[in-house]
């Protein structure tokens, strides 16, 4: 397996937990008494940049389809944590009104809310149906208009989504990825 950010190839295996089903993957009263599909859950670290990671046996359709239903906002803690990290991180980087932020797999927006509170202009990308404020097709259209701003923070919950931002924006140098 190689490392989704820097490529390395990974060696060190960190924690085997076994198999485990999808979360999320709410069973049918007809699929209870049926065997439940378990993908392996191991988690692996790179030598070279030091992400800690997952193997991925199930592609993103599998996990991710029409029925998913995790809203990160359910979470006090996590929606406390959010708010945290959006004034430190716009503290740190000079955020302001002529600045913009897009996130990858934003759910149904509870981080960037914050960044809306502050009058800072941002863009949710959610590639998930059931979370998803607008279509990605909308999405796509309004990210390239950021790319005119003065700062432009693109953060990746999900840290797959990562490298693949840094390589779709047009200016990359002008690009932070905070994870």
């Amino acid at each position: 397996m190689r490392c989704r950010h820097c490529e390395s190839t990974l060696v060190q295996k960190v924690l085997d937990l076994g198999s485990a089903p999808p979360s999320n993957a709410y069973l049918t009263a007809k699929n209870l008494r049926a065997p439940e599909t378990g993908y392996p859950l191991v988690i692996r670290v790179c030598h070279a940049c030091w992400l800690v990671q997952t193997e991925d046996y199930a592609a993103a359709a599998e996990l991710f389809d029409a029925h998913y239903a995790y809203f990160s906002s359910t979470s006090t803690s996590w929606l406390d944590h959010a708010a945290r990290y959006c004034q430190g991180i716009t503290a740190r980087l000079g955020l302001n009104s002529a600045s913009r932020v897009i996130e990858v797999a934003s759910n149904d927006g509870y981080l960037l809310r914050n960044f809306v509170a502050a009058g800072i202009p941002c863009l949710g990308i959610e590639p998930t149906d059931s979370t998803a404020w607008w279509p990605v097709a909308c999405a796509n259209a309004c990210a390239m208009r950021c790319m005119g701003a003065a700062k432009l923070l693109a953060t990746a919950t999900c840290t797959c989504a990562a490298p693949a931002l840094a390589h779709a924006m047009a200016s990359p140098s002008r690009v932070t990825i905070a994870r």
